[in-house]
């Protein structure tokens, strides 16, 4: 387990480093609404390891609008992003609540149920290891310490 952050970047770059970039046509979920088809736009030929900073920032509250392979394949941008000290709080928040099971929501059950089965066991380990990483570092200064907790125990079940 990736003990401080520099340990913790290399096992994203590590476990996510032949992940399949999803398509050009698999970005997103539908492309009724502007917001969405942006999205899409903005993402179409991104690759994570390169993606830009400012594309993270303009993404960071859409994420939700990432198919299951898309999410999946732009995980490892948004986490290095927060490994590396930016300026991204807000991410983190919509990360850590992507993550975690929404209770009363059979949508979002199923969509991290999708998630799951884009993700190797090495790339739940790893998301595993950054959740406990925040865990430990937010743990008594941040608002969404029981979505880090919740989002835990949900991937650490996945795993059983």
């Amino acid at each position: 387990m990736p003990k401080n952050a520099t340990e913790l970047i290399y096992a994203v770059k590590e476990a996510f480093q032949k992940t399949t970039y999803p398509g050009d046509n698999n970005l997103v979920e539908d492309s009724f609404y502007l917001d969405v088809i942006r999205t899409g736009t903005v993402l179409k030929g991104i690759m994570w390891e390169t993606m830009p900073f400012n594309i993270i920032m303009e993404v960071r509250h859409k994420v939700f609008f990432l198919t299951p392979q898309a999410f999946c394949y732009y995980l490892p941008a948004f986490l290095l992003a927060i490994l590396e000290g930016s300026k991204v709080d807000s991410l983190t928040g919509t990360l850590v609540f992507e993550l975690g099971p929404e209770l009363g929501s059979h949508y979002h059950q199923d969509r991290l149920v999708h998630i799951g089965e884009c993700l190797s066991t090495q790339q739940k380990f790893v998301l595993i290891d950054f959740l406990e990483f925040l865990e430990k570092d937010y743990l008594e200064s941040h608002d969404n310490i029981e979505y880090i907790q919740t989002a835990l125990e949900y991937w650490k079940s996945t795993l059983i």
